[in-house]
């Protein structure tokens, strides 16, 4: 009886011993395999600079850079809308975003053209840019409220500034805008060319 309880008590330790290892083999390879997992989904943090653009392809506003990172050009003051290109400007971290027929992005197009990214605006965006009108109508009683009650109220959009000058019974004027894109200018142009007693209406730029 002693004998068959001493192999008995060998067969127990081996059996534990064994299952041991098997816990040991289970643990390791689980260990393996979550670690692979991690270095599959490991990936490199975007670096959000303006000089990691790729040139060649399209990029869109607002798509891999913030906000902040883009600056409409003063020269041609493009809204979303316009066709436009970008100028990468290193010095400042900064995408300048120009009208595709801008004067002075056909000359850095020329000149430095490594730095040009073709660029198309996002279906939706938060971006309000400053857009200036021209406007020019008979200086009668009550036209211009008439037009700031079109421009306020009716189209919701804020003024920047407001020159009017009077000549012959003829007023001529310069509104600027912020304005969030070609269609809601358009719209506006329309609304301010209804008012009674304005003769012409349109978008002015610095170059184009």
């Amino acid at each position: 009886m002693l004998e068959n309880k001493e192999i008995t008590t060998d067969k127990l330790k081996t059996a534990i011993k064994t299952a041991i290892a098997l816990e040991k083999m289970y643990r390791d390879k689980k260990a393996l395999q979550e670690k692979a997992g991690k270095k599959k989904k490991k990936t490199v943090p975007a670096d959000d600079s303006v000089k990691n653009i790729d040139p060649k392809k399209v990029h869109r506003v607002g798509d891999s850079l913030d906000l902040s990172k883009y600056e409409v050009a003063d020269c041609c003051k493009p809204l979303p809308g316009d066709e436009v290109i970008g100028f990468k400007e290193l010095n400042m971290d900064k995408l300048i975003i120009h009208k595709a027929i801008c004067p002075t992005a056909n000359a850095l197009n020329s000149t430095q053209k490594r730095l040009i990214v073709p660029l198309k605006w996002t279906a939706t965006n938060d971006f309000l840019s400053r857009a200036f009108i021209v406007v020019e109508g008979v200086d009668s009683k009550g036209i211009l409220l008439k037009m700031l009650h079109v421009i306020s109220d009716e189209m919701n959009v804020n003024m920047i500034s407001l020159n009017i000058t009077t000549q012959s019974g003829i007023f001529k004027g310069e509104i600027g805008l912020y304005i969030k894109d070609l269609t809601s200018l358009n719209t506006l142009l329309s609304k301010v060319m209804g008012v009674y007693g304005v003769i012409s209406v349109h978008r002015k730029s610095s170059t184009i």
